[in-house]
């Protein structure tokens, strides 16, 4: 555990604090700062999301948009490469059976 400054534990209750351990989870102190740069439009846009969402706040929305970015695991360039093989074999197995069936279609049609 990380100590922080008063001497208390990261992850314990702030002294005085009535808080057990089961409210703690719902209500973490949050003491660390995240700053980055957007266009005009970038903070136009958090702000219409947000507010469509229902979020309580911007800092709120951000938050929950990027953590859920980062649960979802962004793919990696390996795996993207992978998926995008994948995809031509398939798309390649699609175009021999569409050939197949102009085949056909042009032998039923000289009947």
């Amino acid at each position: 555990m990380e100590r922080r400054r008063g001497g208390d534990l990261r992850g314990d209750a702030p002294r005085g604090s009535r808080a057990t351990g089961a409210l703690m989870g719902v209500r973490k102190r949050r003491d660390r700062l995240v700053v980055f740069r957007l266009t005009q439009e970038e903070y136009r846009r958090l702000q219409r999301e947000s507010s469509r969402n229902g979020a309580r706040s911007l800092s709120d929305y951000t938050r929950a948009r990027l953590l859920e970015a980062d649960r979802a695991g962004a793919l990696s360039a390996r795996q993207v490469e992978k998926r995008l093989a994948r995809f031509d074999e398939r798309l390649d197995e699609v175009q021999k059976v569409l050939r197949q069936v102009a085949r056909l279609v042009k032998k039923i049609s000289e009947m």
